[in-house]
């Protein structure tokens, strides 16, 4: 064999070698928590789920906008699914610490189902009036705020350690598949059929959804401690764990801010498709799945990337994005150009957020994480506050405007809260039973898994 043929060979060898090394890893990425059939009974039901949601979303913020032609009203209908949260959360993760998280999810699926089936049967006979909508906007809230802590927390009891992250994530793209899907039905149904038809599919998707959550059976995750303390005390120590640990505090209050400026973009988003592009619900089912297939790249991104990069150079990444990708949709009057930014407004918002969530809940040990994730949902809790701030500074100078400032103050004190509050390297932890600080980088460092054994050593794998 000649040299060149020799040196072509061990070429084309490598290269083979390198294509299987790829496949491995982006294998071992999607494919690895779905080896485990628990989490891929509860990944789908949370599919289904999130995707009745928001079909109910998009038909609700069009009825709204249909029955009154105001930003203001428009915005009530995230802000009565969201203020729950900020009522609920804190509740609802001490509720998750201490009782079967199964059940409490169950319930509240069940409770979401029977009030999709009333606005559904509302509309069918021709009786809707807006405190309708927006009396069941606020139940559907604070079920979603009582179920939300126990369904995250019980991510980590489905699969292994090792896999614990990329389950995180890969839950994450439940929500942003949904942000897909939804619209899509929900935008095509209003637009041939009429809203009666979109919320009636609603109910298709709830019905299978509750089904699989009550199939996914686990072993009862070791709270005695949570389950023997009064619950006023256990909220305390719940607030304390989250906020005496300086990359916790850092990331609660990270998100607080996004949560409450630059994401409240979206709620106008019926307005946009109404008012600025001058089109109609099928042009607002286009921006919001703009919007999901932006949030599922942003998740898939993550998952991929986030054991390569700090999570620390990936949120400010994405806020800037961000940032510039929502002024950039507020400015635009041409719909590819809208689309092209609420795209990458999507794709922003979901990369910070998944890895926030992430490494909060890494961060955190299984006795503590219903009472902190019950604490990162009262921080979305409070985005209704930004919503109606920003409707009413769109009632008065105008959505385009509004959003645009909106966005860059967003910008500058999440710059601040950085600044001040952003936790060297080396910093002492509180002593809890939890991740190494090392590993709360997404990055795999040595001893990571070490560490996150020990953390979840209680949990069920």
């Amino acid at each position: 064999m000649s040299t060149f043929d020799a040196f072509a060979s061990a070429s084309a060898q490598a290269r083979a070698n390198a294509s299987h090394a790829a496949y491995s890893a982006g294998s071992r990425i999607l494919v690895g928590p779905f080896a485990y059939p628990l989490y891929r009974r509860f990944w789908m039901a949370g599919l289904l789920s999130f995707t009745a949601f928001w079909v109910q979303l998009i038909t609700r913020s069009w009825l709204i906008q249909e029955m009154t032609g105001s930003p203001l009203m428009v915005t009530l209908i995230p802000v009565t699914m969201l203020l729950p949260m900020l009522f609920l959360s804190i509740p609802a993760g001490v509720l998750a610490d201490r009782f079967d998280r199964r059940r409490i999810i169950i319930v509240m699926e069940a409770m979401a189902f029977i009030g999709y089936l009333a606005l559904t049967l509302i509309a069918i006979f021709g009786v809707m009036q807006v405190w309708h909508v927006l009396a069941l906007s606020a139940l559907t809230g604070s079920l979603m705020a009582l179920a939300s802590p126990s369904r995250m927390s019980q991510v980590p009891n489905l699969v292994p350690p090792g896999e614990v992250r990329r389950a995180i994530g890969l839950s994450a793209v439940v929500f942003s598949l949904a942000q897909i899907a939804g619209p899509a039905v929900g935008g095509i149904l209003i637009g041939r059929m009429g809203t009666d038809a979109a919320l009636s599919a609603s109910l298709f998707f709830s019905i299978p959804a509750l089904l699989l959550y009550m199939s996914v059976r686990v072993e009862k995750a070791s709270r005695m401690q949570a389950a023997r303390t009064a619950p006023l005390k256990a909220v305390k120590q719940g607030f304390s764990y989250a906020f005496r640990d300086p990359v916790l505090r850092n990331l609660l209050l990270s998100g607080l801010v996004v949560v409450a400026t630059i994401g409240t973009w979206a709620a106008l988003m019926p307005t946009f498709a109404s008012d600025v592009l001058n089109q109609g619900a099928e042009v607002l089912g286009a921006l919001t799945l703009a919007v999901g297939v932006g949030a599922l790249l942003g998740s898939l991104i993550v998952i991929g990337f986030g054991g390569r990069i700090s999570h620390e150079k990936i949120e400010v990444f994405a806020v800037s994005a961000m940032t510039l990708s929502v002024i950039g949709f507020a400015m635009s009057p041409w719909l590819p150009l809208s689309l092209l930014f609420a795209m990458l407004a999507g794709l922003s918002q979901t990369s910070f957020m998944v890895t926030n969530m992430t490494v909060v809940q890494m961060a955190t040990s299984e006795e503590y994480r219903g009472r902190v994730l019950g604490i990162r949902f009262l921080i979305i809790g409070t985005q209704p506050f930004g919503t109606i701030a920003l409707g009413l500074a769109a009632e008065a100078l105008g959505p385009q405007a509004a959003v645009a400032i909106v966005a860059v103050i967003g910008a500058v004190v999440y710059g601040a809260v950085q600044l001040a509050t952003r936790p060297h390297r080396g910093v002492a932890r509180s002593p809890a039973p939890r991740v190494s600080s090392s590993s709360l980088t997404m990055p795999v460092h040595v001893g990571e898994q070490a560490s996150a054994g020990k953390s979840r050593s209680s949990g069920p794998g």
